[in-house]
């Protein structure tokens, strides 16, 4: 079959996009992509019948090729009209659509706004954290999660995320202290649940010596526990079967278990 596939410069709002939609035979697919800096920061497909006609593919091609360019088109209408009015919601709304599309610049500028608009606004800093998160802006996230905290200290996402950031530049204690707090507020929080297993798992692979960590033995007793005695966990696509985990020995093992939950293999890090 000829190739069968479109491409198109969109300039919207001082932004030069480029768009690029084509038939992917093998896997009878069009699949649409979004580049800025010739980087792919946003994808969509939709599958193709086995008995579709040239023609019919090609219209599918340019309809999905069109709804790409228009989509983009219109969420950049509507952040310059919300820019208009104070309306903390829509800039936070705004933000998540920007974030969903890997579009950051554009998302930090609307979560901005929103906290500018609503400084108690305490979801549009956690959304302003998560974006620091992505770009591995590390301090950013942290600064972003504090001042949420600061404004609520009862909101189980900001402690899980700031958690989260600590571990991610490998302040093990910082992160183990957070991620208990978003347990504390909502002890069936999964995320925290792994978090906070990785941060156990890491401090020992990375042989940190903190005083304030419990003992190694500890820690894998912790995080065995954590991961048996949680029933939520189970709510997980997988439907993990929790026996115990396979880092009972010091080496590989421990170091296997822990891949495999960062990679979100988590019947990988559990023997049954």
């Amino acid at each position: 079959m000829e190739n069968i596939g479109l491409n198109n410069e969109v300039v919207i709002a001082e932004k030069t996009f480029h768009i690029q939609t084509q038939y992917l035979e093998p896997g009878e697919k069009v699949v649409s992509n979004i580049f800025d800096n010739g980087k792919v920061v946003f994808s969509k497909g939709i599958e193709v019948t086995s008995t579709a006609s040239t023609n019919e593919i090609k219209l599918q091609v340019n309809r999905l090729h069109q709804n790409m360019i228009a989509d983009l088109e219109i969420i950049f209408y509507i952040s310059e009209k919300v820019q208009t009015i104070r309306h903390s919601t829509s800039n936070n709304k705004l933000g998540v659509v920007f974030l969903r599309r890997n579009l950051f610049d554009e998302a930090i500028a609307e979560f901005k706004k929103a906290i500018e608009i609503d400084p108690e606004f305490v979801e549009a800093y956690n959304n302003l954290g998560f974006v620091f998160l992505k770009q591995k802006s590390y301090q950013e996230a942290i600064d972003a999660f504090s001042k949420g905290i600061e404004k609520d200290g009862n909101y189980a996402d900001l402690y899980n995320n700031l958690g989260y950031a600590y571990l991610s530049i490998n302040k093990y204690g910082e992160a183990i202290d957070e991620l208990n707090r978003a347990l504390e507020i909502n002890n069936d929080y999964v995320n925290a649940i792994f978090n906070l297993c990785l941060a156990y798992l890491k401090s020992i692979i990375d042989k940190i010596q903190d005083p304030g960590l419990p003992s190694v033995p500890e820690r894998i007793e912790k995080v065995k526990q954590l991961l048996i005695n949680k029933k939520t966990i189970t709510k997980e696509p997988k439907k993990i079967k929790l026996n115990f985990i396979k880092f009972e020995t010091i080496g590989f093992g421990r170091e296997d278990a822990l891949f495999s939950l960062e990679g979100s293999r988590y019947t990988l890090a559990i023997c049954s």
